[in-house]
């Protein structure tokens, strides 16, 4: 358990040497106050309430941040390290090469569970202080919320995957830069995939475009299905799994 802790510290304190962390929360935060003056929101009369423009709309780009900088962990945490001989050295350690996998994905999923929280964490208190808030919106600022960290951590484990495979830096940005660009055209899509095989497929190996599902569910039934949360799991279980098996495996 200390060897986890020590490689998760590290792997943590990296994100904020590189400034990666802290540019991103810049960003997410511009994003949510852009969204909020674009619809009218801070200098308008309406109640908050019941006006959800913005957060569909921050929520669509502050999910892709997350994405995308799950698949930039996935590649320094991993990666990189292997393509430098780095991970070569750490698992030399006497705990074993568990600790070193467990330590760093336990690091982007801290990483990325911390900016999946400055999303809802902003918007409430820009919305409860720029008018009032219902039981509704918070729910959906959760929901949201949790929807972006969870496809954040799969294409964080996907990452880890095609990096461990691999062992290159630049093959596999270029696989995470494919997936991103793929998902973008698949938003376009969305509203024509209706069909229940097509959701299905969309929330387990896209689980980025819940958020669209959710956009449009919600306005459709009032609701989401419980399906778009568990099946977000279950593809990172998927990806854990495989991940472990990869680094188990992979030789000295």
């Amino acid at each position: 358990m200390e060897t986890i802790y020590i490689i998760s510290k590290i792997s943590i304190k990296t994100t904020f040497m590189d400034y990666s962390f802290p540019v991103l929360v810049f960003f997410m935060i511009i994003i949510n106050l852009y969204s909020l003056l674009h619809f009218d929101i801070i200098y308008s009369s309406y109640e908050v309430g019941v006006r959800y423009e913005p957060i569909f709309f921050s929520s669509l780009f502050s999910s892709y941040l997350v994405v995308a900088y799950g698949g930039y962990l996935g590649s320094k945490f991993f990666a990189k390290d292997i393509e430098n001989g780095r991970m070569n050295t750490l698992f030399l350690i006497p705990d074993g090469r568990k600790p070193v996998l467990f330590g760093k994905i336990l690091a982007g999923i801290v990483v990325l569970g911390a900016l999946s929280l400055v999303y809802p964490a902003h918007m409430f208190l820009s919305l409860s202080y720029w008018g009032t808030i219902s039981q509704l919106t918070i729910h959906r600022l959760i929901s949201f919320s949790i929807l972006m960290f969870l496809a954040g951590v799969f294409l964080f484990l996907c990452t880890v995957v095609i990096g461990t495979f691999l062992q290159k830096v630049m093959p596999t940005m270029l696989f995470t830069s494919a997936y991103l660009i793929l998902t973008f055209f698949l938003w376009f899509l969305i509203e024509s995939a209706k069909e229940s095989s097509d959701v299905l497929f969309n929330v387990f190996f896209f689980p980025i475009l819940n958020i669209v599902h959710n956009i449009v569910f919600i306005q459709e039934y009032g609701a989401l299905p419980l399906i778009f949360f568990l099946m977000p799991l279950l593809s990172i279980v998927l990806m854990s799994f495989i991940s472990y098996i990869l680094i188990e495996g992979a030789r000295s």
